[in-house]
C-alpha cells in the first residue's frame, strides 16, 4: 500500500491503516517528509476508532484494543520531525545544476 503512495479514505479497512502505519514508521531512518505525513494520515484514521477494547466471538474470537493517546503522540513526533527537518525528501524540491564551467 505505502509503495503506492496510495491515501486512506472512507473505503480503507483498518487492516490496510495498520499496514500504513508501520510502513511508514521508518520516516526518521529514510529522512522521508511524504512516510511522516503518511504516518499523521494513517494515526488520525486509526484515531477515529472511538472504543478502547473490542471483542467479537467470545473468549475464542478476536479482540482489539486501540489507544488514541498512542496514536496521537505518533502524530506529535511526525509533526515536530517534519517541523525540525525542512531538506528531508519533500521539502528538498528539484535540483538545478550549473552548466557554468561545463566543458563539452
Amino acid at each position: 500500500m505505502f509503495g503506492s503512495m496510495s491515501s486512506l479514505d472512507s473505503t480503507s479497512t483498518f487492516a490496510e491503516a495498520r499496514a500504513a502505519f508501520r510502513d511508514s514508521l521508518s520516516y526518521r531512518t529514510d529522512q522521508s517528509t511524504a512516510k511522516a505525513l503518511a504516518l499523521i494520515e494513517a494515526c488520525e484514521w486509526l484515531r477515529e476508532y472511538h472504543f478502547s477494547r473490542s471483542s467479537q466471538g467470545g473468549s475464542g474470537g478476536h479482540e482489539l484494543e486501540i489507544e488514541s493517546a498512542k496514536y496521537s503522540d505518533a502524530i506529535d513526533r511526525a509533526e515536530k520531525w517534519i517541523a525540525n527537518n525542512p531538506s528531508s525528501s519533500r521539502a528538498a524540491g528539484p535540483r538545478h545544476f550549473s552548466f557554468e564551467n561545463f566543458r563539452g
